[in-house]
């Protein structure tokens, strides 16, 4: 009896879980930097125009690029700047579910609150094998702080406004997939160093 109940609630979680889905949070602050990875066994590499994002049923413009990463896939966005409900939305992407090629969309909700993000980051995914930038966008009135583990733990000082900040690759042996620490976010950085 035991058995067929654990075997009954296995069959359900399976059925459950999706051959894709994107780890995107429900809710962010206004233009804040939105980072996510595409889950599942993608056959084809999503396109740009394969990637919507909606406020109710309206596509709406945003920034946002779509990379692949070494085996992984990672969408970043900057969020809208009205506080309202939001849906992206990926069309016809080609996937692996239970042995076979599917094509599939999928849809995520998430919500934008009025508290407006302290800055934002772009990109928020980064693929080089040279010395790369990000521009850090501060929406404070005065300098602020922030801190940063690449190339090592260091403080960031963030003017009003734009700021540009150069990243070395050559302390990166090989090529491999890390997490930039940038003060509040973790960018996904698919380096080749020496």
């Amino acid at each position: 009896m035991k058995f067929a109940l654990v075997f009954v609630i296995v069959l359900i979680l399976i059925q459950g879980v999706s051959a894709l889905s994107v780890n995107l949070k429900n809710m962010y602050a206004s233009e804040e930097t939105m980072i996510a990875e595409v889950e599942g066994v993608l056959l084809q590499p999503i396109q740009t125009n394969q990637i919507e994002f909606k406020r109710n049923n309206v596509i709406i413009p945003l920034e946002f690029e779509i990379k692949t990463l070494g085996e992984s896939t990672f969408l970043w966005a900057i969020a809208p700047r009205n506080e309202n409900n939001y849906t992206l939305s990926l069309k016809e992407v080609v996937v692996r579910e239970n042995g076979e090629q599917r094509t599939m969309s999928y849809e995520k909700n998430f919500s934008v609150i009025s508290n407006h993000t302290l800055y934002n980051v772009r990109p928020g995914a980064i693929s080089s094998k040279k010395d790369f930038q990000i521009e850090i966008t501060s929406f404070a009135d005065e300098e602020i702080k922030i801190s940063s583990n690449f190339p090592n733990e260091e403080q960031l000082l963030l003017k009003p406004g734009k700021n540009t900040f150069t990243f070395p690759v050559n302390s990166v042996e090989g090529t491999k997939l890390i997490a930039i620490k940038l003060g509040n976010y973790i960018l996904p950085a698919y380096l080749t160093g020496s």
